[in-house]
């Protein structure tokens, strides 16, 4: 929720945006009135909700581009790595000593 009330108070929205129309500077100061949080809570549950939102939107256009995949084996590879590099893993830390050199160092 927080990130779609950062959204849709984004400044280039100006006076038309759901913060400023509420009488807010910001969507924390919409967010920290409206839940009684604290002025860090409130920066904390735009800056995670925001997060989300561009996660989501970045998978969405993942699975536009998988989809245009010719092969079905292409696809799963795709999917395999990006569901590593979300988790936080390293590709390889779970084979030891199959490190890679790279050429800057």
């Amino acid at each position: 929720m927080a990130g779609t009330i950062a959204r849709r108070s984004r400044p280039e929205l100006g006076h038309s945006g759901l913060a400023a129309q509420q009488g807010f500077l910001s969507p924390e100061a919409l967010i920290q009135n409206w839940t009684g949080s604290s002025t860090g809570d409130a920066y904390e549950l735009v800056a995670v909700g925001t997060m989300m939102a561009d996660t989501e939107a970045a998978d969405k256009l993942v699975e536009e581009a998988l989809s245009t995949l010719s092969t079905p084996d292409a696809r799963r590879r795709c999917r395999r790595s990006r569901g590593v590099r979300r988790e936080g893993a390293v590709a390889g830390a779970d084979r030891p000593g199959r490190h890679r050199r790279h050429a800057f160092g």
